[in-house]
């Protein structure tokens, strides 16, 4: 079993197809973003909106009123336009190189 499979095990991924190829996808459990991308082609057409709604309906759904997200720095704008808001600065160190991130959550 290869580490897709295992994380995919845990969670859901929700994927955006368009004409047969996958250009987003997000993983999301438990009021947590885990996994988001959208293909550097398909960004800036609502890829990413539509996986965000999406996944704000399924917390609806289960009554989950805060949805959280670790996200880069160039992900961060992106989030902040959908009214998440920082609240905490991450430095995770990956062979000796840190890499800063930002927890983030909206109310929803």
């Amino acid at each position: 079993m290869n580490i897709w499979d295992k994380r995919f095990e845990k969670s859901k991924p929700y994927l955006c197809v368009l004409e047969d190829e996958v250009v987003g996808f997000c993983e999301y459990y438990d009021g947590y973003i885990d996994c988001f991308y959208v293909h550097y082609k398909y960004q800036n057409c609502g890829i990413g909106k539509l996986l965000l709604n999406h996944i704000s309906k399924i917390a609806k759904e289960k009554n989950i009123d805060k949805i959280k997200a670790d996200v880069s720095i160039t992900a961060k704008p992106f989030f902040e336009k959908f009214d998440f808001i920082e609240v905490k600065k991450n430095v995770v160190k990956r062979n000796n190189v840190e890499l800063i991130n930002f927890g983030m959550e909206k109310n929803n």
